[in-house]
């Protein structure tokens, strides 16, 4: 009886299992998807912030040159700010030969170079395009800036000729503070960004973006790892040199191609279901075996019952057997008496039948001499009637003769 309980209970358990483990997996899956959200959040947060430049150097590179001075260079120097930080490194205006027309602010460093020759000049100018250049660190505040250049165009020409350019750097220390809140709630996750050439831009752990350090020689898994994807987003675990699983969501931004990229230890992500399928397997196994003692006891009381039932049985029997031979001994002695009634009154239906048969032929023998009496009676009564006849007939025969006479002797 424990063993069928037992197995009845069997599949509830497996499934139990079954149900814990599909609930990592799916906590699993819901981490994954919250780290794509928040990726997505940081990736559009830093977008917006080079948007933000990119919009400021096309707004400027509208107006006319003349136009753009140090007044308005340095009212939208002033005006722009990320996290209380300034947004902008500086903002610098070329002719259409290289040549320094207005910087802001004022940098003797930066007044003595020659703009001809830098790569963003000579892109801007080719291709009349907007120019990203690579992280570089500023040498007065030794802070990671990114340069932005747009190319002006003369207002009033239907050609759009090229009569200067204008360039900005864009502080993105404020990126490492953007990219440190992503750790406050966590203890193993973390985010930064790298650059196309694997350079840190941002990072919680600033040091790392003083340094330039590259992730290739952080963390050289997960950089083979991003080098193997084409995608521009995703999610991927990857197993690092020490043995540790870590899930990691990244994005491109567009379009300086750089990465933003979210990872955390894959035992930070599971811990909470990790502690619950325990928490299940323990309550499962407890359900399990509370289940098995009370199908021990349920068994035990089963099977008291039945050898209680065995016993009111053999009783019940026995005294069937009892009442079996008193009523075996009772029909036996009806039946004699039954069988002596039944021979009495045979006997004395035989006697009765003799007499009735008896009388029977008395009353045949009395019939017939009834009925041949009654016959006689009747032919009398019939020679009676036509006698009577044949008197009516003689008297009135009589009469006219009589009337007959008188007439005849009247005459």
């Amino acid at each position: 009886m424990v063993l069928i309980l037992v197995i009845a209970l069997l599949p509830v358990f497996i499934f139990g299992i079954i149900a814990v483990n599909r609930s990592v997996e799916v906590a699993q899956k819901a981490a994954e998807k919250e780290d794509e959200i928040l990726v997505t959040n940081l990736a559009n947060q830093t977008r917006l912030h080079l948007r933000r430049a990119e919009d400021i150097i096309k707004s400027l590179a509208a107006l006319p040159l003349e136009d753009i001075n140090e007044n308005s260079l340095g009212a939208v120097y002033e005006n722009n700010s990320f996290q209380n930080l300034p947004m902008l490194e500086s903002l610098i205006v070329l002719d259409e030969e290289g040549i320094l027309k207005t910087i802001y602010p004022p940098k003797e460093e930066l007044l003595e170079l020659d703009y001809s020759r830098q790569p963003f000049f000579d892109f801007v100018k080719t291709k009349n395009e907007i120019f990203f250049s690579r992280v570089k660190f500023s040498s007065v505040t030794e802070q990671p800036v990114v340069g932005i250049a747009a190319p002006i165009f003369e207002k009033e020409d239907p050609a759009g000729t090229l009569i200067g350019v204008i360039q900005g750097f864009i502080r993105l220390q404020g990126l490492s503070s953007l990219v440190k809140e992503f750790g406050l709630e966590r203890i193993t996750g973390e985010a930064f960004l790298v650059n196309q050439f694997g350079e840190i831009i941002a990072h919680p752990d600033y040091h790392l973006v003083r340094e330039q350090e590259n992730i290739a020689n952080i963390n050289p898994d997960l950089t083979k790892e991003l080098r193997e994807t084409t995608k521009e987003r995703g999610t991927f675990q990857y197993s690092s040199s020490e043995g540790v699983e870590y899930l990691v969501s990244f994005q491109t931004i567009s379009p300086t191609n750089w990465k933003l990229i979210i990872q955390q230890e894959m035992g930070e992500v599971l811990a909470t279901p990790s502690k619950l399928r325990q928490f299940l397997l323990i309550i499962l196994a407890l359900t399990f075996l509370g289940a098995g003692v009370i199908s021990y006891r349920v068994a035990s009381y089963v099977v008291q019952l039945k050898r209680k039932w065995e016993r009111i049985r053999e009783e019940r029997l026995k005294e069937l057997e009892e009442i079996k031979s008193t009523l075996e001994v009772r029909v036996m002695a009806r039946t004699r008496q039954l069988r002596e009634q039944a021979e009495a009154l045979r006997k004395e239906n035989e006697e009765k039948t003799k007499e009735l048969r008896e009388r029977l032929e008395e009353l045949e023998r009395f019939h017939r001499v009834t009925v041949g009496r009654e016959l006689k009676m009747l032919e009398l009564k019939k020679q009676v009637r036509k006698m009577e006849a044949q008197l009516r007939e003689t008297n009135l025969a009589l009469k006219n003769y009589a009337k007959n006479s008188k007439k005849e002797k009247k005459k």
